[in-house]
This record gives structure tokens, C-alpha cells and sequence, in this order.
């Protein structure tokens, strides 16, 4: 009797179990929508989830060309940057390795991407990091108006 009870749950918990596994990996693949990557991205502090003071913004073009817009503190002024460079998306569009016009290369897994947000997490950088050190990086979608800034 005890065997039949074992079997009758392994019956049941068995394909639970399956289902669950491919529904989440349904809504893993959802958080990524590649075709909301291009255009302009501000990255955000990663203690307040608000834009940098001095903004760092990201323009991803469908060429595959990519501007960095930073900005230099030295002899107390501000002063804005652009960085050219260029992006490759890996087969699984999960991944982006950004090519600096400095010769540096950063290499990030895209965790999340949508109309209005995106995550990133970073893989392995090769020379200085452009922000901040940190691991995660998020980004909110940039107002249409900053893109006249190029």
C-alpha cells in the first residue's frame, strides 16, 4: 500500500515539475526584447536608481555603432565626452561586447530589456571601466529630446 502511495505522488509531483521549469524559461525570455536596444539609454546610480547628476547616456544605433555621452571633471569644470565605439550582440542576443574607439572592451549579459528599462551584468572588462565599478548596471530609457545632443 505504502509503495502504491509513492508511486501515486511521484505521479503527480513529476510532471508539476516540468511544467514549472518551462514556463519559467517562457518568462526569462520575455524580459529581453532586442529591438528596444536601439536608441538612447541613461545610466543609472545604482544606489538611488535615478540618472547620474552629470548624465551618462548610451546611443545604440542599428548599424551597430554605439556614442557614449560621459562627462570629465578636471580643474572644476564639467565638460561632456563622446565616446564612439561600436557593439556585437552574441548569437542569443544576451550578450554585448562593447568595442571603445580607446581600445577597450566591455562585455556585459542582458538581463533585462524593454521599452523603459534595462539590465545589464558584467561579464569581464578589458582597461578602464567608463562608470562606475560596479557588477550590475541598469538604464532607463532616454526622453527623445537628448538625442539631438550628437
Amino acid at each position: 500500500m505504502k509503495q502504491l502511495n509513492l508511486i501515486t505522488f511521484l505521479c503527480l509531483f513529476i510532471p508539476f515539475t516540468f511544467i514549472s521549469c518551462s514556463s519559467e524559461k517562457k518568462n526569462e525570455l520575455i524580459l529581453i526584447d532586442i529591438t528596444h536596444l536601439y536608441g538612447s539609454w541613461m545610466e543609472l546610480d545604482g544606489d538611488t536608481n535615478q540618472p547620474f547628476e552629470n548624465e551618462i547616456i548610451y546611443f545604440f544605433n542599428r548599424d551597430n555603432s554605439c556614442v557614449i555621452y560621459t562627462y570629465e571633471h578636471a580643474d572644476n569644470k564639467v565638460t561632456p565626452v563622446l565616446t564612439h565605439a561600436s557593439f556585437r550582440l552574441n548569437s542569443d542576443k544576451d550578450m554585448i561586447t562593447i568595442y571603445l574607439s580607446t581600445n577597450d572592451v566591455k562585455e556585459f549579459y542582458i538581463n533585462e530589456l524593454n521599452d523603459k528599462k534595462m539590465k545589464w551584468t558584467r561579464t569581464t572588462t578589458y582597461g578602464p571601466i567608463l562608470s562606475s565599478e560596479r557588477k550590475v548596471v541598469n538604464f532607463m530609457k532616454a526622453p527623445d529630446s537628448l538625442v539631438g545632443i550628437l
